[in-house]
């Protein structure tokens, strides 16, 4: 009897983006095929098909129906970012890969990346690959011996997942509709500035758009004593959550996701008093994401406050 042949799909970048050009992304999606081939499992971009078709249309099938993807976020393509969020919307299993060049994403840091070098040495290559071999026959195996299984909206709570055609859904048509568009403002984007640059403009030019007082002085000398003071933006409406996101991201991966209060804490320059969340009050441990929708006033965060990143280890 033949063997049940298994797909594992491949989210990753195709063309230049964060200095790595075309050819840098063949040799990747080189080394993933082989990699993935010598389980008996058999790659494929999400992207490819053996018939013709709208191709947005048979990225999202094969997001849906591929038992495991395997989703490289190095250099932050905005496609691939998309793609994985899809992915992860339908909880099912995924396996992320970045190089060693490429920082943390914030809200994907809880689940467990495998790290490859940029420069593909091979000694390296090879370790990476005898750890990606075992990451997805484990993740295969436990994902069809186990009912619960979740990729990630597990941490988050119970939902119910969607289903690409799911009758309680709009029509197909309609959502391909919406996808395409999103689709052609990603391409847009790609087209026009890469991602990095792109990555710029929101962190910094979307302060410079605003009245000159939202923001607040931030001493990151603890962590970076080559830049040391920055400016993070409070416009209306963040929420404490929210500034605790932006204070995060300036870290550049210094501290790992989801260690407030542990790793590092924020306080008062001007008082020296601590900014507490309200981790401790909800008991959430270590490396759980937590919520906390105060606004920055009732913790005494104003326009042109003084603060500083204390490390705490």
């Amino acid at each position: 009897m033949k063997e049940k042949v298994i797909d594992c799909g491949i989210v990753m970048p195709i063309s230049e983006i964060d200095g790595c050009n075309k050819e840098h992304w063949i040799e990747v999606l080189s080394i993933l095929k082989q990699c993935i081939s010598e389980i008996e499992f058999v790659p494929n971009l999400v992207s490819d098909a053996n018939e013709s078709g709208v191709i947005q249309n048979r990225i999202i099938q094969n997001l849906y129906s591929n038992p495991i993807i395997v989703c490289d976020i190095s250099g932050k393509n905005p496609n691939v970012m998309f793609e994985l969020g899809l992915r992860l919307a339908f909880d099912k299993p995924t396996i992320i890969i970045k190089d060693d060049n490429t920082p943390f994403s914030f809200d994907t840091a809880i689940i467990e990346h495998i790290i490859y070098p940029r420069d593909l040495n091979y000694n390296q290559i090879c370790t990476f690959k005898e750890e990606l071999k075992i990451k997805i026959k484990a993740t295969y195996k436990e994902s069809i011996e186990n009912k619960n299984y979740s990729t990630f909206l597990k941490h988050f709570g119970r939902f119910k997942i969607a289903k690409v055609q799911d009758s309680e859904l709009p029509s197909d048509e309609f959502i391909m509709k919406s996808l395409n568009q999103i689709y052609e403002k990603l391409n847009q984007l790609a087209d026009n500035r890469d991602y990095n640059s792109y990555i710029k403009i929101k962190n910094e030019e979307f302060i410079s758009n605003r009245f000159d007082d939202n923001y607040v002085l931030v001493d990151f000398s603890d962590f970076n004593s080559n830049n040391p003071i920055k400016k993070v933006d409070i416009s209306d409406g963040l929420t404490f959550r929210d500034f605790l996101d932006s204070v995060y991201y300036k870290l550049d991966g210094k501290v790992k996701p989801f260690t407030y209060e542990f790793d590092w804490i924020i306080i008062n320059a001007e008082n020296g008093n601590e900014i507490r969340s309200n981790r401790q009050k909800e008991m959430v441990p270590r490396g759980i994401p937590f919520t906390d929708n105060r606004p920055l006033r009732e913790l005494g965060i104003y326009s042109n406050s003084k603060l500083k990143i204390k490390k705490l280890q």
